[in-house]
């Protein structure tokens, strides 16, 4: 069955797919486990509503800075310091619905304002709390 999401993997990575069959009968044999695919299946519901919340703010500025918070934090938790996110402009415009052009440009503010550093294929969130203002309002 074809999924509505695609992944893509910033560094090497095993994926593994388990027949649902398979994955029955390992719940079956070890119910304690139905707790970690509890706690999995909340953090997944947490990040759709952050998604669809995201997208909703009145500006381009806000959904991208709102996007990058939310990959970093997914990337192993936000920090002060700083938090690098493997991801093209092309793929980071697609998720916060704009052109790859505007987003280069909110890129490139966020950057001439220190918030960000940016390199081929990466993001370097520079300033957690001034990218959390931004998040929050309308002008960078």
């Amino acid at each position: 069955m074809p999924r509505a999401q695609d992944v893509i993997a910033g560094s090497a990575a095993l994926v593994l797919q388990f027949p649902e069959t398979a994955l029955r009968s390992l719940l079956k044999e070890a119910p304690h486990y139905w707790h970690d695919f509890a706690l999995l299946m909340a953090q997944r519901l947490r990040v759709t509503y952050k998604s669809t919340e995201a997208l909703s703010a009145p500006s381009a500025a806000q959904r991208l800075a709102g996007r990058l918070l939310m990959m970093a934090d997914g990337n192993g938790g936000l920090n002060d310091r700083q938090s690098t996110i493997l991801v093209s402009q092309s793929h980071l415009a697609a998720m916060v619905s704009l052109s790859r052009q505007t987003t280069n440009q909110l890129l490139k503010d966020l950057e001439r304002q220190q918030m960000v550093r940016l390199q081929f294929g990466k993001v370097t969130i520079l300033d957690v709390a001034r990218l959390q203002a931004v998040a929050r309002t309308t002008a960078i």
